[in-house]
């Protein structure tokens, strides 16, 4: 849930130590951060926080002690940014705007102009990437993060991999079903080996529009390839600490107007933990988490406005609702008009 409030410099600051704080008020709380970028060159955006220098570390250290300190837990949500990352913020610090191929972004809310086409990525620029990861995983941990997740949804550079629409590669890192999910695993396997499959989690969206995504007939082939390969790594003594996916009722920051496919068939191929997000209100995430000891559901949306959000679910305390604005940077943002500094006096 990016919150635009980093400073300029891409630091960790106050606010967010405070925000992050406050939603781990609760014992036992996994707190998800915000998805924070590896380096320079994975995207740039404007008040999007970094983990790539010892200021970024310091000031992600002072939130993950604030959250330690609440009896919770924090992993690192990271992400590369690809097509959707800003042209002009990266030509500007000496860097190209990349992506797997050169495919015109068709995402309206995206940080570039319509005409603008990234550079495909070259195999060394590849290489990179995946050690930016592995060097933002390891910066992590030295923050004190307990781990970091991976963010291989919602069409940033993972997922632009894996989509045969905006991947059109020719060489090892597309065409087939494997070949588009190398960097993935690249990516996976070399943050494993860095701090540890049990520090290590994954972020996936099957069920994507065509504005961010498109698996033509069925995104399950692909899907269902990956998290094969993950369970066989787990088997292998390689288990993620979870693997985390978005519902289809969910597209991006909107509820979707019409619910097309299902989650369900996951939980026949992954064997560990799993989280579930998007659309659940408190009914729905107690039906599918008393399903089974594996599954846990994640709030993101409903967060926002509720720093107090375990202990109202807890207590039947009714929610305080966000609002959907559309911001003049052209994403969609997410707040709400009342005061959420302090936690709720009801409780």
């Amino acid at each position: 849930m990016t919150r635009f409030r980093a400073d300029d410099d891409h630091s960790p600051n106050a606010l967010m130590k405070e925000y992050y704080e406050q939603r781990a008020s609760t014992p036992g709380t996994l707190i998800i951060t915000e998805a924070t970028l590896p380096s320079a060159r994975s995207g740039l955006l404007h008040n999007i926080p970094g983990i790539w220098n010892e200021k970024h570390i310091e000031g992600w250290r002072k939130v993950s002690d604030a959250v330690h300190a609440q009896g919770s837990s924090i992993y690192m949500q990271m992400w590369e940014l690809g097509k959707h990352g800003s042209k002009k913020m990266l030509n500007e610090a000496g860097y190209d705007y990349l992506a797997p191929s050169e495919v015109k972004p068709v995402d309206p809310n995206i940080h570039t102009k319509e005409h603008e086409i990234p550079r495909a990525m070259t195999k060394a620029e590849i290489k990179q990437a995946v050690d930016d990861f592995v060097q933002g995983a390891k910066n992590a941990v030295a923050a004190g993060m307990d781990g970091v997740e991976l963010h291989g949804a919602h069409g940033y550079l993972i997922n632009q991999f894996l989509d045969p629409f905006s991947n059109v590669r020719t060489d090892e890192y597309g065409g087939s079903i494997e070949n588009r999910s190398r960097f993935l695993f690249e990516v996976v396997d070399g943050v494993i080996d860095a701090i540890g499959a049990d520090r290590t989690a994954l972020r996936l969206s099957p069920w994507l529009n065509a504005v961010f995504a498109n698996y033509d007939l069925s995104p399950i082939p692909t899907f269902s390839y990956i998290i094969t390969e993950l369970e066989r790594r787990a088997q292998q003594g390689k288990r993620l600490a979870y693997l985390h996916v978005v519902e289809p009722r969910v597209v991006g920051t909107m509820d979707a107007a019409t619910t097309v496919g299902s989650n369900e068939w996951i939980q026949h191929i992954w064997t560990g933990a799993l989280i579930r997000a998007g659309g659940y209100h408190k009914q729905l995430a107690e039906e599918h988490a008393y399903k089974d000891d594996r599954t846990l559901i994640a709030f993101g949306r409903r967060y926002i406005p509720n720093p107090d959000l375990p202990a109202k679910l807890q207590k039947d305390i009714t929610l305080t609702l966000y609002i959907l604005y559309k911001g003049l940077r052209g994403l969609h943002f997410l707040y709400t008009n009342v005061n959420c500094k302090s936690i709720d006096s009801r409780l």
